[in-house]
Order: C-alpha cells, then structure tokens, then sequence
C-alpha cells in the first residue's frame, strides 16, 4: 500500500506533491492556516491555501489570504532602502548621525551596513520593556523613542546580535532620504512594481477581508493569541504583511533585476565581513545562489527563499506562530527546480 501511495504521489507531479507536503505540515504541526507560493520568473506555477484564515468563522484560507510577515519584512525594507542608495540619496559606511543629525549622538559609529548585518550594538525588542503593544506610530521617527537613550550592548561593530530595532532606525534613515513616512514609501515601492497586498499592516484602517486572524500553536491546538498587537513600532523589522503569492511576485521581480539594478543586487546579496554572521548579507541570508530570510511573531510563522540560478521563488506563510516552515519551503523548492 505504501508503494502504491508513493507511485500515486510521484504521478501527481510537483503540484499534487506541494499540496501533500502543505497539507502534511499544516497537520503535524497544528497550524491554524497557511498558505504557499512557487513563482519562477514571474509565472505563478504554485499558489494555494491550507486550512482557515479565521477558525472562529470558519474562513477557509486560500491564494489571496494576507499574513503577517513577522521579520520577513527586513529584506522588504533593505530592498527600499537600496533603492535610494541607487539614487545616491543614502550610502552604506557613513555614520548614521551623518546621514541624519537628529540621530542620537552615541549612534555616530554605527552605518546604516552595521544596521543591516545586525552589528550595530543597538538592543533588540524585549516584552518585559514593553516594547510592543496597542499604540500606533505614524512614523519610524517617532518609534524610534522605543530605544534610543539605551545604551548599546557592545560597541559598534565588535559582535553580532539580532536586532528588530536597529531595522527602526533604518527606516528612520528612509524617512529622512524620501521625505515621508517609511509606510507611505514603502506602499509606493509595491505599488509601483504592481503588487498589491504587500504593505506595512495598518490596524489603524478598515481590515482586508483577506487579513488573515492570529494564532499561537499550543499543545492540544492552535488558539487565538490576543490582545493584537499594533506593529507599527517596527514596520521595517517585523511589521509588514503580504499574501504568498504577491510576495513571491515581487521578489521574482527583485531578483530578475526589475526592482533594483544588478549591481545593486550584487551588493545587497554580498556576503559581509566579521563580525557578521556566516551567510549574512545586506539582510538577506545567503547561500550559494540562494537568498532567503525567515519571520516568526504573533500569529505569524514565515520563511522567503528565491534562488537567483533557476529563478525559483518560494514562500510559505503561516497564521498560526511557533512553527517553522523553513524546511518545508526548502523541499518545495528542491522538488520545483527538478521540473
């Protein structure tokens, strides 16, 4: 019988062998709902949902659901970013005090690269500060009173630790080089390469009917986190939100040189020096012809992978955290470059 289940899985071909592997997943490991995307060169050859989007109304989650990206938006962010330097507006090895004077002045030895390879000394988020909650920030500038008077927890450019905030600061930079709000800037990018559900989530506004509910994998089963939390404190680092399929275009169109020059990709996907981390570019995660990042939050569990050879793009996003569906996309993406 396993034999002839294999034979029947094989025959399926990488559609029917997708949808077996989600639906696996979505089973052992208790996700509320999930969505995955394979785009090769801006051709949609994969895109379908799992489960629900809300399990309390029981709205079945499908291609168009919109899930948060959890750290997924980092690259986002990295991508607008670029987009300056191309435009000479920004640069990578200039103090960020340079960049913008309002900037604390402890900050004067950090660059704008030591802020996207997570060496800048500046901390990561924490809940017992209270760093994250119900209140609404309309600009990167404002959030940026989360965190700037604490001190750095090494100097500059001596060690690497994870950092959301340091991507606040980011967009701060953003902010200052366009001369508006990192969320109005970002809607501009995504508007302007035709992609429409990737924005910076707005709890502030009417939700999409597609907006996916939030979950948190529990041992019986996924239960509804609350209360929600109002992301806008970290937009550049963790506050965006896409459905698969849209996010999957955009970055086939970022790697097929669409988005930003080669060039630029070149040096956004470069592999940076110590005291950055193994495979870490501008960002992105790097290996070999792969580029990747993944995100985890509340009712978010996320993982981006394209693959610059076969311009295979792959993205499995879930509703539900405490998940990881990196592996998963992984093999997606093996099975999909055999085609």
């Amino acid at each position: 019988m396993l034999h002839l289940a294999l034979l029947a899985l094989v025959a399926a071909g990488p559609v029917g062998q997708t949808e077996a592997l989600v639906s696996d997943f979505l089973k052992t490991e208790r996700v509320a709902g999930m969505s995955a995307a394979v785009v090769r060169n801006g051709e949609v050859l994969f895109s379908q949902g799992f489960g629900h989007q809300d399990v309390q109304n029981q709205v079945k989650a499908s291609s168009k659901t919109r899930y948060r990206l959890g750290s997924v938006s980092k690259p986002m962010a990295t991508v607008a970013y670029m987009a300056l330097w191309e435009q000479k507006k920004l640069d990578l090895h200039s103090s960020v005090t340079t960049l913008d004077p309002s900037l604390p002045k402890a900050w004067s030895a950090i660059t704008p690269q030591h802020l996207m390879t997570h060496t800048s000394g500046i901390r990561h988020y924490s809940i017992a500060r209270q760093d994250n909650g119900t209140r609404h920030f309309s600009t990167a500038k404002a959030a940026l009173d989360l965190f700037k008077n604490d001190p750095l927890i090494y100097p500059t450019g001596t060690d690497s630790a994870y950092s959301t905030h340091a991507f606040t600061a980011l967009a701060a930079l953003i902010e200052k080089a366009a001369g508006q709000p990192f969320s109005t800037y970002m809607d501009g990018i995504f508007a302007d390469a035709g992609i429409e559900s990737l924005r910076c989530e707005n709890l502030t506004q009417p939700a999409p009917s597609t907006r996916a509910s939030h979950y948190t994998r529990t041992a019986a089963k996924p239960a509804h986190s609350t209360p929600a939390q109002d992301n806008s404190w970290k937009y550049a680092g963790g506050g965006m939100e896409s459905s698969p399929e849209d996010l999957a275009l955009f970055t086939s169109k970022l790697i097929d040189g669409k988005i930003l020059k080669p060039a630029t990709l070149r040096v956004m996907f470069k592999q940076q020096p110590s005291p950055a981390a193994k495979g870490q570019a501008l960002t992105w995660r790097v290996s070999g012809s792969q580029v990747s990042h993944s995100g985890s939050q509340q009712g978010c569990s996320a993982i981006l992978i394209a693959d610059q050879d076969s311009g295979l793009v792959v993205t499995v996003l879930c509703n539900t955290s405490g998940v990881r569906p990196t592996t998963l996309a992984r093999t997606i993406l093996d099975l999909w470059s055999k085609q």
